[in-house]
């Protein structure tokens, strides 16, 4: 699943990356996935990108348990 936002603050990139992913979780847009007994883990990211940076933040959620795992944030991406 991925949520992507748009910023013009690079400095709110984390912050950004967090609410995307927390519109995902919050919204539970992976209860569609419960139909597919196969699938037994998601993961969730959300992005978010400022001009030509971009971070994320990122989980798994076993959706047999229906546990989250704890959210990792990457670091910050900027074109070289």
């Amino acid at each position: 699943m991925l949520e992507f936002k748009h910023i013009h603050k690079q400095e709110d990139l984390e912050s950004a990356a967090h609410s995307a992913l927390g519109q995902i979780q919050t919204q539970s847009y992976r209860t569609e996935l419960l139909a597919y007994p196969y699938i037994q883990e998601v993961v969730e990211v959300g992005i978010a990108f400022s001009g030509k940076e971009a971070m994320a933040a990122y989980a798994t959620y076993d959706l047999a348990n229906k546990q989250a795992m704890p959210v990792q944030v990457t670091d910050r991406y900027q074109e070289a």
